[in-house]
């Protein structure tokens, strides 16, 4: 019986050399037909093989196989490789490890291509033999391992002495954003080597805008490390990590160490992101519409609690501003969230005209992409109103989360804004503003702005209440440098829908007053707007060196469909009592309003005539124009776009010339609206 068995495993011991020896000495071009059958026959794609060898007697058997093509249709994505070397380690398998003592990919391209609907034409490379006959059942236990579970660490990779990838070139072409991608990879490592780096190196184009990436980090065999243990105690193991990488003229930097590598837990890195074009270069890669932000810079720490990564202490800049604050991001939900605590401690307010759609000043820092939309803007009629799109659904899409962001001091030549702190929510398709402060004109504007995102379309609501704005700061913010002095209060409230500053001005619907209770005004500017020329020359002799008591002004704006109505404009001295009447289209920027003085003094020449304003935002004309200084002008053009929303007080008519009776009772009013 022993003879028998003996005689059995020596006839199968020689029919396996037999067959090792014929497949040693078989031609490469008989392997490589043999193997083309099988693989196409399995796997039904056509595969086709030029030249296949196979090292049988060696500690390291394996195979060398020459031209290598996948295809599927004519439509499908193809793989083309010149060589590929792979070995098995017997002397470990021998011990009961199963061990690849190399793999090698030289010279090879993979084309594929992204449909419109978001397919990817490289399915078929991804299809199983299943048996339709057997049933899955959800109560059924899963097949992984415990180590695979979310939350249970990285699962183990396999053992590959040494990974050799050079030439490969990878071509895509994404349908859904109208780019195509052309990449040269090439990798090198180990997952059993711990000696052995792993890098990466990337390079090539995505539409016209250079990429290029240099990874290297610890070896990859730290992934299969078993964390040793001591007193019920485990040690983590770290990894190294150095990352070079640009899109375009947007380079990033990340370097340092993540202390426990299997649960990618721990990190200890820095990152330096450097965006000349601001972005740009991002905006080309994912055709995702971004604002137009002028060029930025960001660096800082990052850590990780939980499934949460942060930027912690970033320090930067935007444009001409500082920036700095905190960032968290989770990516492990649906959709991602990220909170950011941003400051500046001074902000060129320029810097932020992107985000409305509006041009920056050329003359500061900006990037091609604005200095162009700022030219194409000059072009465009003069119209003051930005038009571009803003960016509102994609933001809304990509996550929720909150932005709060506080600028310590704000610099503009247009706006007489000082500071401001305002805090931002993305939830779905709503996105909420509240405004904790804006100091403006020496005074407060609170409120909050919620706004809901159809389409592409927003649709919101707009609260502000304004306290204690300085007469004399708000009238230097338009070029005037007069001693008026005093200040206001009111409360605005507007409905609106659009995807452009411009289309929410030409939909605003709601009302805002404003209130001022003494004061004092310059002289000159009341006298000319009465047309009082023998009081107004003697005050030009010397202008700025007289004021005119304040007794009360109040202006009560209606808009409908972006028409703002003065429904009530009345601005009592004790020179003169002026009232304004007319409107103000936002939709398309022009104005037609009449001041009417009535000078409480007598003068003989003195002309009861109004002052006819109009023409469009950017050309506005005067008349009579002949009796007007640009002072004066200016100052009579403020008080009818200064705040273009609406609310209901009873009409204050003090057309006859006498001292307002409604003074008193709007001093209370004054004071609630401060």
């Amino acid at each position: 019986m022993i003879k028998v068995v003996l005689q059995t495993v020596l006839v199968v011991v020689l029919l396996i050399l037999l067959t090792l020896t014929a497949l040693a000495l078989a031609p490469s071009s008989w392997l490589a037909n043999r193997a083309e059958d099988l693989a196409s026959y399995f796997l039904d794609i056509d595969v086709t093989i030029s030249k296949l060898d196979i090292a049988v007697f060696s500690a390291t058997p394996g195979f060398h196989l020459r031209d290598l093509s996948i295809a599927g249709n004519a439509d499908e994505a193809t793989i083309e490789l010149q060589t590929i070397d792979v070995a098995i380690d017997l002397r470990a398998l021998i011990t009961g490890t199963f061990q690849l003592d190399i793999i090698r990919l030289h010279d090879g391209q993979l084309s594929a291509r992204i449909d419109q609907s978001g397919q990817g034409n490289w399915q078929y490379l991804l299809k199983r033999n299943t048996n339709p006959d057997k049933e899955s059942h959800a109560d059924e236990p899963s097949s992984d391992n415990e180590d695979s579970k979310a939350g249970h660490g990285m699962p183990a990779i396999p053992r590959i002495r040494q990974v050799d990838i050079r030439g490969i070139n990878l071509q895509l072409d994404d349908r859904i954003r109208d780019n195509v991608v052309e990449l040269n990879v090439e990798a090198s490592g180990s997952t059993v080597l711990t000696d052995m780096a792993t890098t990466l190196m990337v390079s090539g184009d995505v539409d016209g805008v250079d990429l290029a990436l240099n990874a290297g980090m610890s070896s990859l065999a730290v992934l299969n490390s078993k964390s040793s243990k001591s007193n019920h105690e485990t040690r983590s193991v770290a990894a190294d990590i150095a990352i070079n990488a640009s899109l375009g003229s947007t380079a990033l930097v990340v370097e340092g160490t993540i202390n426990d590598i299997q649960t990618f837990q721990d990190p200890d890195i820095i990152v330096d992101l450097q965006a000349a074009q601001g972005l740009d270069d991002v905006q080309k890669l994912t055709m995702i519409p971004l604002p137009l932000l002028p060029p930025f810079a960001v660096s800082g720490d990052v850590l990780r609690e939980g499934d949460e990564w942060i930027l912690r202490r970033f320090s930067g800049s935007l444009g001409d501003s500082d920036i700095g604050g905190d960032l968290r991001f989770n990516p492990a939900v649906s959709p991602p969230r990220l909170y950011a605590n941003l400051a500046s401690e001074m902000l060129d307010l320029d810097d932020l005209a992107g985000l409305l759609g509006a041009s920056p000043d050329t003359e500061e820092t900006a990037t091609e992409s604005q200095l162009e939309a700022s030219a194409d803007a000059e072009t465009q009629g003069g119209r003051l109103l930005p038009d571009t799109m803003l960016v509102l659904k994609p933001l809304t899409e990509i996550f929720d989360g909150a932005l709060e962001y506080r600028a310590a001091n704000v610099s503009s030549p247009l706006w007489p804004l000082e500071a401001f702190d305002v805090r931002i929510e993305i939830n779905g398709q709503t996105a909420e503003m509240m405004i904790n402060q804006l100091a403006f004109a020496g005074g407060t504007v609170n409120g909050g702005l919620s706004l809901t995102v159809v389409e592409e379309t927003g649709k919101g609501e707009m609260n502000l209440q304004v306290k204690q704005i300085d007469l004399r700061t708000l009238l230097a913010s338009a070029g005037l440098d007069t001693r008026s002095v005093g200040e206001l209060g009111g409360e605005v409230k507007l409905w609106f829908t659009g995807n452009s500053v411009a289309q929410i001005a030409a939909s605003a619907d709601g009302g805002a007053y404003l209130l001022m209770n003494g004061g004092e005004l310059d002289a000159l500017l009341v006298e000319l707007l009465g047309i009082d020329l023998s009081e107004s020359l003697s005050l030009f002799m010397t202008p700025g060196s007289s004021t005119t008591a304040i007794n009360c002004a109040f202006v009560d704006l209606q808009s409908r469909s972006g028409v703002v109505d003065i429904a009530t404009l009345v601005l009592d001295t004790d020179d003169t009592v002026l009232l304004a009447d007319g409107s103000v289209d936002l939709g398309a920027e022009t104005l037609d309003v009449k001041v009417e003085p009535h000078p409480k003094d007598v003068s003989i020449m003195a002309a009861q005539t109004a002052v006819s304003i109009g023409g469009s935002f950017s050309d506005i004309s005067i008349l009579p124009g002949a009796a007007l200084v640009s002072r004066a002008a200016a100052a009579a053009v403020l008080a009818t776009i200064i705040s273009p929303v609406a609310a209901i007080i009873p009409f204050i008519d003090a057309g006859s010339g006498t001292d307002s009776s409604y003074c008193s009772g709007m001093v209370t009013a004054l004071d609630d609206a401060q």
